[in-house]
């Protein structure tokens, strides 16, 4: 599957990879192949080895020649760092005292107050309690 959505014959793109990101659809592409990661976690190797062959099949054509392609990669690393790997992101309020109200209803200067937090899925979070006394 990875292979007529990438690179049939290992080298060139397939025309697959071709139609869809001609058509502006690099985040449905991504999407998909991160459903089949997510299915089979064995087959995330041999998709970054087809992300290569990508690569070096480009990299002799002009930057400006390849836009969509470098789009496609940047959708694709940002959508695997998101949900492919073992991290959990958490919108945290620093301003406490301002009064509550949903995410949405916020204005832009609300959102200032707000910061994004990412940690380690699966790690224990710290507890101030149990740290090493000789540390402090």
């Amino acid at each position: 599957m990875i292979d007529y959505l990438m690179t049939e014959n290992q080298e060139q793109p397939s025309p697959l990879f071709s139609l869809i990101l001609s058509q502006g659809n690099a985040l449905t592409l991504a999407i998909i192949l991160l459903k089949l990661v997510l299915i089979s976690r064995n087959s995330q190797l041999y998709l970054e080895v087809r992300i290569a062959d990508l690569i070096r099949y480009y990299e002799r054509f002009p930057r400006q020649d390849c836009q969509w392609v470098i789009n496609f990669l940047e959708v694709f690393q940002v959508t695997f760092a998101i949900y492919a790997e073992n991290t959990e992101y958490n919108l945290v309020r620093i301003d406490e005292s301002a009064e509550q109200a949903p995410l949405l209803a916020y204005s832009l200067e609300d959102l200032e107050t707000f910061r994004i937090f990412s940690q380690r899925m699966g790690l224990s979070k710290f507890n101030p309690d149990s740290a090493d006394p000789s540390l402090s």
